[in-house]
This record gives structure tokens, sequence and C-alpha cells, in this order.
């Protein structure tokens, strides 16, 4: 992400192309110009092809008459992720990832949209972007190519146990049909070839079959999950990353898991943040008051423009927080704040949720305790 004094210079030097691009699966729509030109010149190239981006830039600095100077490449967090951002700063290229849905656009209810127009409007939020005009669209933070890849665990991971979930549900709703309740144990299979309906038939075989078969997923998704907290295990024994080290700390909490312990560190805390608002913000905890004139205040709730898995995790990690953490102030606040409806405690174990991230945030980068929080350690 490009610093204020960075985009000062940019901005301050009237050699620079600026580029607007909507990148697709198979084109990308470009619109370039420089500071002053209103009228762009435009190109439509492959992803990703490299000679051709080139020998474009060259032909556009000769058309608007521009020295050589930097480049700066608008585009949208898209379906290649961030591959296209790690590609352009590769060529040297200063690359800006747009959140598209801060892009502010006309409410008139139809609207002319098409990618050459897409490409035309970055570029020229771009232009007002880099001439200070910070509010025009919202900036994506990106990770190194290492930090997203380290990444990849914690979703696996989440996706396996999510799999699992499914597994174990669509077994049961299949005994459903048939009237059956039998628990998954390790003996399931052998009791499922005696089971019998309530009224004294034994399971069809076809569905037997399939029942079979989701027992066989079920189980490779279980090993496999056995295998990633393994290794996840003596990583954070080892400590040989950051994130591995945080993960050791973390785990040391009451009520604080191994999928979590995984998943802050290396989907959220790789971020440099400056105080506990920033980590708030950017899980998208933060609220979103509406004050127009004279009116009455209105709470819009939580703004949710921020990492949706964080935020996700957190509820779930603070309505464990409050019930197996007592002695935490976090936890009195938010039992002196309900008074036992549900929308009260829903409102409240979000505010949880932000305090809580804001703690597990400093204790695994500054070594701060939680006030009040029990140790597994000290068990």
């Amino acid at each position: 992400m490009l610093n204020e004094e960075t985009r000062r210079e940019l901005n301050a030097n009237p050699n620079t192309l600026y580029i607007g691009a909507d990148v697709g699966a198979s084109e990308m729509k470009l619109a370039a110009a420089d500071r002053q030109r209103n009228k762009p010149l435009e190109k439509t190239l492959e992803p990703f092809d490299d000679v051709g981006l080139m020998d474009w830039l060259k032909a556009v600095r000769k058309g608007l008459g521009l020295e050589a100077g930097p480049v700066v490449f608008v585009h949208g967090a898209g379906r290649d992720g961030f591959s296209l951002h790690w590609w352009l700063e590769m060529l040297g290229v200063h690359s800006v990832v747009v959140d598209p849905a801060s892009i502010e656009t006309s409410s008139r209810r139809r609207r002319v949209k098409t990618d050459r127009l897409d490409a035309r409007l970055l570029l020229t939020k771009a232009r007002g972007y880099f001439g200070g005009d910070g509010g025009v669209f919202s900036v994506v933070r990106v990770p190194s190519e290492e930090v997203e890849d380290a990444r990849r665990v914690s979703r696996e991971l989440k996706a396996l146990k999510e799999e699992a979930t499914r597994g174990k549900t669509r077994i049961n709703g299949l005994l459903a049909q048939k009237g059956v309740k039998l628990a998954l144990s390790k003996d399931f299979v052998a009791r499922l070839k005696e089971v019998m309906t309530p009224w004294g038939t034994s399971l069809p075989p076809h569905l037997k079959a399939e029942i079979l078969r989701q027992v066989e997923r079920l189980e490779l998704a279980e090993s496999q999950i056995a295998q990633l907290e393994q290794a996840h295990q003596v990583a954070m024994a080892e400590g040989a990353t950051d994130a591995d080290r945080q993960g050791a700390k973390l785990v040391q909490l009451v009520s604080i898991g191994m999928a979590t312990a995984v998943t802050l560190p290396k989907e959220f805390f790789w971020r440099d943040f400056k105080n506990g608002k920033e980590v708030g913000a950017a899980a998208g905890l933060t609220g979103t008051p509406r004050v127009t004139g004279t009116s009455t205040d209105i709470e819009q709730g939580i703004s949710k423009a921020g990492n949706s898995r964080v935020r996700t995790l957190m509820i779930e990690i603070a309505w464990m927080w409050v019930r197996l953490q007592p002695n935490s102030p976090i936890t009195q606040w938010f039992y002196a704040r309900v008074d036992g409806t549900k929308r009260s405690k829903r409102k409240n174990i979000v505010a949880v949720a932000r305090k809580l991230l804001i703690a597990l945030w400093r204790y695994a980068t500054m070594d701060v305790v939680p006030e009040g929080a029990r140790l597994k350690t000290a068990n």
C-alpha cells in the first residue's frame, strides 16, 4: 500500500502515467492518461501479457508526449486475487488495489455500465486519489506472497471442518429418512449393517451404500484435519515465524482453540496496526452511526467492511469468552449491559468481539495478557 509521501511524489511528477483497469477472466480494459489530460487512451490486453503491456506503455508515452516516469496502475480486487498486483510490482509498476464496493457510483436506477466505462471511472478516481482526495475509494492492503500463502493453512482447515460438519449432517439426514438415529461412533459402520427401521425392515441397499460412501469422505476430512492440527502444533512449538509464535501464545488462553490460534496471526495480525481502533475497523466490527441534521441519531450496526473470516470467528469466540472467562472485565462489561433479551445479547456480543479482538492483538504482538484472563497452563 502506497504511503502518503509516495502519493505526493507521484502526483507532483509531471511524467506520472495513470492507468485505470477493469480486469476480467480473458481480457483487461485499460484507460491511460497523464495528470492533466481528460480524454484517455484505451487498450484491450490479455491479463499478464507483460510484453503487450510494456509495448503499449511506450506507445502511450509517445502519444502523450511524456518522458519516462512512474506508472500507476489502479484496478479492483477481483477473481485473480492479488496475482495481478504482484505481477505489476515485479514489472516496476505502482499497483493500487481498490475495493470495488467503495467506488462511488450514480444512484440512478439505470445507468450504462461496461468494462470500458469502468476502466475510465477508475482512471478518473485514481487521479483524484493521488491529487489528495482520499475518499474516492478504499485501497486494499495487499499481503506479500509469503503471507498470503501462509493464510491458506487456516482457510483449508476451516474448509475441512465445514466439510466434516456437512458430512455428519448428511449422514444423519439420510438415516432420518428411515426413522433411524445412530450415533457417529467408531463402530458406526458395523452397527449400520445391523440397524433396523422402526417398522422392522433393514435399510435399503442403495441408501446404505450412499451412507457408507459419505462415511468414507467424512473419515478422510477428519484425518486431514488431524494432520493439519498436528502440523500447526509442531510449528507453534518450534516458533519459526512470528505467526507461529503468536499462535502459541494465543492457544494458552482458556476459550481459545487451535483454529483461532492459527487463523488470527496468519489471517489478520500480519498487518501493522497503529492502535485498537484500526484493529476493530479492519475486522468490520465498528459501528456506523447516522446523524442527519436535527433528527434522532440512528445506529446502523457494524460496518462489515473488513475481514469477514475474522469477524465471524470473533463472534463465535466472544460467546466462548463470556462463558469461560468470568473474571475478565470484558465478560463483566457484557453481563452488566444485557437485560436477558436476545436482541440485547446479540448487540453486546458484537462489542465483546471487538474488545476481545483488540485484547488478543495486544497479547499476541505486545505480550499484554488480557486483564483477568485465565491461562490453560495455570489450571
